[in-house]
């Protein structure tokens, strides 16, 4: 009789056992989102002058002075442009000046040009009028924020960077103007001096998008 029941019991547990282990089936139905695509947008900084209208990638000779004696001014405005798809957070501007003529003795006319710089001027010409005059924040930055911005400072191995220029939206355009002062107290060591300047400027994207 205990056999019985013990075989029983075997049975009753092995019965068991299928029963946790089976699985059942239940209706389900699946659903699916497709063609999920990435485009990357275009930072895109143009720039055009007084004698270069249609924006382009470079511009030439936004700045020149030919003859130019103590206490002469020369102005010029350079145009930023945005034709890209993403806006434009803020421009760096860097100048880089190589000495072409050097009619003195150990003369360097970049210590006798002042700069002059506005932001925003409304009506782009060669008279630089209007606008913010941002030349102290300039030299704040990459001068000695005392006296007059020299060509000088703001050429330090061609390292020094002003990057406080305002953002440009998409479509949009920003006027930089620029006016050059030869110091009336240049010597005439600096008679039959040139000098050859480039302007950079980077457009950077908003870090925080």
């Amino acid at each position: 009789m205990n056999k019985k029941i013990l075989l029983s019991l075997m049975s009753s547990a092995a019965m068991l056992t299928l029963v946790v282990g089976a699985t059942y089936a239940f209706f389900s139905d699946n659903s699916t989102s497709n063609n999920n695509t990435f485009a990357s947008g275009s930072l895109n900084l143009q720039l055009d002058d007084s004698d270069e209208t249609t924006p382009a990638e470079s511009v030439t000779g936004s700045i020149t002075a030919t003859d130019f004696a103590p206490g002469q001014s020369v102005s010029g405005f350079i145009s930023l442009h945005n034709p890209g798809s993403l806006p434009i957070a803020e421009v760096e501007m860097t100048i880089d000046t190589t000495e072409t003529l050097d009619g003195g003795v150990a003369s360097d006319m970049r210590e006798v040009l002042a700069l002059t710089v506005l932001e925003d001027d409304l009506t782009p010409d060669a008279n630089c009028s209007g606008g913010t005059n941002i030349t102290s924040a300039i030299d704040t930055q990459v001068g000695d924020g005392v006296g007059s911005l020299l060509i000088s400072e703001f050429d330090n191995l061609g390292v020094d960077i002003y990057d406080a220029i305002s953002g440009i939206g998409v479509g949009n355009t920003r006027n930089v103007c620029f006016t050059v002062t030869f110091q009336s107290t240049a010597g005439n060591e600096y008679q039959g001096d040139a000098l050859s300047s480039t302007i950079t400027f980077t457009g950077n994207q908003d870090a925080s998008q």
